[in-house]
C-alpha cells in the first residue's frame, strides 16, 4: 500500500527544485513507475483519456518512449485516471465500463511498443456507468469502484470477480 509516509524528508524552502514537463494527450493524474528493467532503468507508465504511454525519466529529462491510442477516446474523461503497475510489470487502466491490461510488446524491453493484453468488461453496466477508481489490494486483487456505486475486486488474470452495489 502507498501509505503516504516515508522516512525521507520532503522538499524544504532552501532546496533547488527542477520542474520538468512533457506534453501528452490531456491530463494524467496518476503515473505509475515500472519495476526495474534488465538494463537497470525504471520507466513511467501513464494513461490519459486518449492514450496509454511510456516515459523514460532517465538521461537528464523526460522522454516519451511510445504511446497507444485507447479504443473509446473521449467517452469519459475520469475513466482511466487511476492506474497501476503490478509486480509482473503489467499496466492496468480503466476504459469507461472495462479494465484493460497493457504490457511491453517485447517483455523486458523498456523501449518496445505497448500492447493491450486483455480487457475485462463490467457486467451489466448501468446507464452511463464508468469504472472510475482502481487500486491493488495487499493480496494482489484489483479493487475498483464505478460511478453508479458498484465496488468490486477482480483477479489480475481477469478470471474471477466479486461485485456489490452500494445503496
Amino acid at each position: 500500500y502507498a501509505q503516504a509516509s516515508s522516512g525521507l524528508r520532503g522538499p524544504e524552502a532552501t532546496d533547488t527544485l527542477v520542474v520538468e514537463h512533457l506534453g501528452t494527450n490531456l491530463v494524467s493524474i496518476t503515473l505509475a513507475f515500472s519495476n526495474v528493467y534488465p538494463d537497470g532503468r525504471r520507466i513511467i507508465w501513464g494513461s490519459s483519456a486518449l492514450d496509454v504511454f511510456k516515459v523514460d525519466p532517465s538521461g537528464g529529462g523526460l522522454r516519451l518512449i511510445t504511446s497507444v491510442s485507447k479504443p473509446s477516446g473521449l467517452g469519459n474523461l475520469i475513466s482511466g485516471a487511476y492506474t497501476l503497475v503490478d509486480r509482473k510489470g503489467r499496466f492496468y487502466s480503466t476504459e469507461i465500463d472495462s479494465i484493460d491490461v497493457y504490457a511491453d510488446e517485447v517483455p523486458g524491453d523498456p523501449e518496445s511498443d505497448i500492447v493491450r493484453l486483455d480487457r475485462w468488461e463490467l457486467p451489466d453496466p448501468g446507464d452511463e456507468e464508468a469504472v472510475i477508481g482502481l487500486s491493488l489490494t495487499w493480496d494482489g486483487w484489483l479493487a475498483f469502484a464505478t460511478s453508479r456505486g458498484r465496488v468490486g475486486v477482480l483477479s489480475r488474470d481477469f478470471e474471477r470477480s466479486h461485485l456489490v452495489t452500494l445503496g
